[in-house]
């Protein structure tokens, strides 16, 4: 996980085994922290610390979703996709240990980006490539049964894309993915999930998603990227 430091003033705040050093961001259902994870010896490791927010830690559909993310980003081992390493509970709340990435999203890079300059083809190709590569694995995931278990990340989109600064390509945030396993909880009724610029039509319409519906959410991204331009784009949602 990646992401410009944002807000400090969180150095003499602790977690369980982690020292926060400022916020990286925040989503609608959690906070991300840059941390220091401290073990024995002076053994310490930079890492991302996802917590749910305080206003939505009793809320259990908010609760089972986030606990949900956990499960599922666990399973979940490939060089395009950010690596979870912990889930655990300090104070009553839950945390997520996952990987820090030297690098910034790819909303940033397209930000920085003007009509002129729209990003390179054989830059954009490979951008969607890794992204993709990431999506096929997860698409393909798994139980222990051999039963594939029908992952749907359901928010590919430039905030979820993370390139670092050594050219990898990491997809985060599959913690509103729909798998055909454990359906409770992975939802929450009313709320859209994904944002609606880079939304399938089935998923406007609340019809079934499957791993087209990331695929076609990848080529919205892809164009953006070629053009310099968002593909749909309104005042509003």
């Amino acid at each position: 996980m990646s992401g410009e430091l944002g807000r400090p003033g969180h150095g003499g705040e602790t977690v369980g085994r982690h020292r926060l050093r400022g916020v990286l961001g925040q989503g609608g259902m959690g906070r991300l922290y840059l941390a220091e994870q401290n073990g024995i010896e002076g053994f310490t490791k930079v890492v991302a610390l996802k917590q749910i927010l305080p206003h939505l830690s009793d809320n259990p559909h908010f609760r089972e979703m986030f606990l949900t993310e956990a499960r599922i980003a666990a399973r979940l081992e490939h060089p395009n996709i950010v690596a979870t390493y912990e889930l655990g509970e300090a104070d009553g709340r839950y945390f997520i240990s996952m990987e820090y990435l030297p690098g910034e999203d790819l909303a940033l890079a397209l930000a920085k980006a003007a009509d002129a300059h729209p990003v390179p083809v054989d830059v954009a190709a490979a951008l969607a490539q890794q992204s993709a590569n990431g999506l096929h694995y997860a698409h393909e995931l798994s139980d222990a049964t051999g039963q594939a278990i029908g992952l749907v990340h359901r928010d590919v989109n430039p905030s979820n894309i993370i390139v670092t600064y050594y050219g990898m390509v990491k997809l985060l945030d599959f913690g509103i993915v729909k798998s055909a396993e454990g359906k409770r909880g992975q939802t929450v009724p009313g709320v859209f999930k994904g944002k609606y610029a880079y939304a399938a039509p089935e998923q406007l319409e609340g019809a079934g998603v499957d791993r087209t519906t990331d695929v076609f959410c990848l080529g919205i991204v892809l164009w953006e990227c070629l053009t310099g331009r968002r593909l749909f784009h309104a005042a509003t949602d």
